[in-house]
């Protein structure tokens, strides 16, 4: 079950990072739009969205539950109206799936040299996490949370009530509730989220984003390939 779980929610992070990503391409009025470009778009404002909503309802120490359904509203209003515009435009789904097939289909050996070396070093960071004061406490406030039903109000070591005063760099960081109202939403334990499911879709999205600058800033897909699989090789020996 749990890795039915696991796989829907990687799978739906994909396609709502998509969806959103076309909504953002079609209000600013980006035509011809890559998917994976989208996809950057999409992932980097659906978290932003939610850093937004959480600050304010943080300083009320509002629910979980409002806070995951206020962003969760938020997300499908922006989904909906990229729907809307893109039909209003004349832009079909099809078309979109189109471009996406088609590029898998005419994958060169370069793509692969890249997606090997990043699926690589996934699987490594997967399996040589260590313990740390940061992230024990960040998951310690995710577990908090998602138990409790609350924003970030309880310090996850004394149970007492956090204030602004207390450690504001960690309540001020939507990245805890983040993990979870993601968790509730699939129903899966923040400690395996935040350590086996995020790691994946956070590692995929910094180096699309990497890929993405590198194809602008080499003018070439192949480079930008070779670029991103040296800097994963770096990055692993460094």
């Amino acid at each position: 079950m749990l890795i039915v779980k696991s796989t829907s929610m990687l799978i739906s992070y994909f396609i709502i990072s998509i969806l959103a990503g076309n909504a953002i391409c079609r209000i600013v009025k980006i035509n011809n739009e890559s998917v994976l470009r989208m996809y950057d778009v999409g992932m980097l404002t659906t978290m932003a969205l939610y850093e937004i909503t959480y600050v304010p309802l943080m300083f009320n120490y509002s629910t979980l539950t409002m806070q995951t359904t206020i962003w969760g509203l938020l997300v499908a209003v922006l989904i909906t109206a990229g729907v809307v515009i893109s039909v209003r435009d004349g832009i079909k789904v099809h078309n979109i799936i189109n471009d996406a097939v088609s590029s898998i289909i005419n994958i060169k050996a370069y793509h692969v040299f890249m997606i090997v070396m990043c699926m690589t070093y996934i699987i490594i960071v997967l399996m040589s996490q260590r313990e740390y004061q940061d992230d024990s406490f960040f998951v310690g406030l995710a577990l908090t949370s998602y138990a409790t039903d609350l924003l970030i109000k309880h310090s996850p070591y004394t149970g007492r009530t956090i204030t602004l005063e207390y450690l504001a760099k960690y309540i001020l960081a939507g990245y805890p509730a983040y993990i979870a109202s993601v968790s509730s939403i699939f129903h899966i334990q923040p400690i395996i989220v935040m350590h086996s499911i995020i790691p994946v879709i956070f590692i995929s999205i910094h180096y699309v984003i990497y890929y993405s600058l590198a194809e602008i800033i080499l003018k070439s897909k192949k480079w930008a390939s070779y670029a991103i699989g040296i800097m994963v090789y770096l990055r692993y020996c460094l």
